[in-house]
């Protein structure tokens, strides 16, 4: 859980203007609920329906692994929907 703790703080210090200015590109699902505010479930919709990237890197022949988010996918998504609610709320102002 460390990697999380990780990931966070390094969005913390961009946003500050910190010395860590990168993002990351992969994220693991708790670490993208913690920086988007997304349900879990909700974030495996996104995975089922490919509105995301995210893979599963596990060792051959295993069942379970660790299931890996792409940071700039979501982000995305997220921005896409913040802009068609935008373009919305325009419309229904202009009428």
């Amino acid at each position: 859980m460390e990697e999380s703790g990780n990931c966070v703080q390094m969005l913390a210090d961009d946003r500050q203007g910190g010395v860590n200015s990168q993002r990351p590109e992969w994220v693991r699902v708790d670490t993208a609920i913690k920086l988007f505010g997304i349900s879990r479930s909700k974030i495996y919709e996104l995975i089922t329906d490919r509105r995301i990237k995210s893979f599963c890197l596990r060792e051959r022949d295993r069942v379970k692994g660790i299931r890996l988010i792409s940071y700039d996918s979501l982000s995305e998504f997220l921005e896409s929907q913040a802009r068609a609610q935008e373009e919305t709320s325009v419309l229904w102002t202009h009428r």
